[in-house]
C-alpha cells in the first residue's frame, strides 16, 4: 500500500529550521480544539473551520495536527493486513496515468481517514496533506525507515515501512509525525491513544534519530545509514522529554569483563525516576542516580558474554534501548 511521494521536492536541498513545538505555544490553540466536533463532512470542511478560528500558519497547521492526533487512531487490522500483503494501493500503465491515480487515491484515503477515524500512516499523511493544501500551505509526504523496534538496533535502513509529513510554515519546511503522534502500540498489540506534541515540527537532530527517509536528497540532514544503525533506539518519551542522550551513544554494547557502563542525561527534572530492565526481567531495576549542574548520571551492570536488550526508563516508561552482545 506504499505510495511514492508526489511530486513537490522542486528546488529542495529542503531547509529545516528548528522553531520550537513546545506545548506552551499553543495551549490555546491546543484547548480551543477540544471544542471541535468529532467528525467532519470533508477535508475542505475542516480546513475551513480551521482558518475561521486561526489567523496564522503555524496555528492552523498545529491546529490541524492536534485535531488529528486526538481523533484518529492507528488502525490495527488494515495494518495486519497490509503486512500479510493483502492489499495494493493501485496499478498503473504510464508515469501520467500513475499521478492520475495518486491524486485520486490520496484525495478517497483523505476523505475514508476523516471518516471512519481510523488509518495506518499513509491515511495521516493523506489527510494532513490535503487539509493544508485546502488551507494554502504547502505540504508534501516523505517515505523512509522508522526504527520503531529491538531488533532494528545495529541493521541498515531497510525497505521502506513508514511514510511522515513536511509542512512549509511562514515560508519554513518543518517535520510532522502525526500518526507517531497520536498514541502507540502497546504490548498487546493494541492501539493506545495518547497525544505526544513533541512530533510537530520537531528539529531534524531529534526527529532523524528514528527517521530514516529514503530520498537522498536529505542526505545532508540525516544521519549516514551506517550511522543510524548504529544508533540506539528512541522511544517517543525521548523526543518529548527534550533531554539530552550523552552517553553511550552506541546502540550495540558488548564486553568480555563485569563492567559498569556509564550513562550520561542532559536536561532531565530534578524529580525524574530513571530505571532499566534487561529482556527476561520481571521488574524495573531503580537507577541509583546522581547530579551536578544539569547532568544526571547513573551506571548499569553488565556481565561477560551477556546478551540481549537494554531498555532505560523515564518516570516507568520506555526512553532509548540498546543490543547487548553485539560490537
Amino acid at each position: 500500500m506504499k505510495m511514492k511521494q508526489i511530486a513537490g521536492w522542486v528546488s529542495i536541498a529542503l531547509f529545516f529550521l528548528s522553531w520550537g513545538s513546545h506545548a506552551q505555544e499553543y495551549r490555546n490553540v491546543d484547548e480551543t480544539i477540544q471544542s471541535y466536533p468529532v467528525s467532519f463532512a470533508s477535508p475542505k470542511a475542516l480546513a475551513q473551520r480551521l482558518a475561521a478560528d486561526f489567523k496564522t500558519e503555524p496555528e492552523r497547521v498545529r491546529g490541524l495536527f492536534t485535531w488529528m492526533a486526538t481523533h484518529i487512531d492507528y488502525d490495527m487490522p488494515l495494518y495486519r493486513e497490509i503486512a500479510r500483503g493483502g492489499k495494493v494501493a493501485f496499478w498503473y500503465k504510464s508515469e501520467n496515468d500513475r499521478k492520475a491515480q495518486e491524486r485520486a487515491f490520496t484525495a478517497d484515503l483523505a476523505v475514508r481517514t476523516l471518516r471512519s477515524h481510523k488509518a495506518v500512516c499513509q491515511g495521516y499523511t493523506a489527510l494532513f496533506r490535503t487539509v493544508c493544501n485546502e488551507l494554502g500551505i504547502d505540504c508534501i509526504d516523505i517515505s523512509g525507515t522508522a526504527k520503531s523496534t529491538l531488533s532494528q538496533i545495529g541493521r541498515l535502513p531497510a525497505k521502506s515501512n513508514h511514510v511522515w509529513n513536511a509542512v512549509k510554515i511562514d515560508g519554513v519546511w518543518q517535520l510532522v509525525d502525526v500518526t507517531w503522534a497520536a498514541g502507540n502500540v502497546n504490548e498487546k498489540g493494541q492501539f493506545v491513544r495518547r497525544f505526544n506534541p513533541a512530533y510537530f515540527c520537531t528539529p531534524p537532530e531529534r526527529f532523524f534519530l528514528n527517521h530514516f527517509p529514503e530520498d537522498t536528497r536529505l542526505a545532508s540532514t540525516v544521519p549516514s545509514p551506517n550511522e543510524f544503525a548504529r544508533l540506539p533506539l528512541f522511544y517517543s518519551t525521548y523526543l518529548q522529554s527534550e533531554c539530552e542522550l550523552v552517553s553511550p551513544t552506541a546502540g550495540c554494547l558488548s564486553t568480555d569483563r563485569p563492567v559498569r557502563i556509564p550513562f550520561r542525561f542532559n536536561g532531565l527534572p530534578d524529580d525524574a525516576e530513571l530505571g532499566y530492565c534487561f529482556n527476561g526481567d520481571r521488574y524495573l531495576n531503580r537507577a541509583v542516580v546522581s547530579r551536578e549542574g544539569d547532568a544526571t548520571y547513573f551506571e548499569v551492570p553488565l556481565q561477560p558474554g551477556q546478551k540481549g536488550y537494554l531498555t532505560v526508563f523515564l518516570n516507568n516508561r520506555s526512553l532509548v534501548a540498546y543490543k547487548i552482545g553485539s560490537k
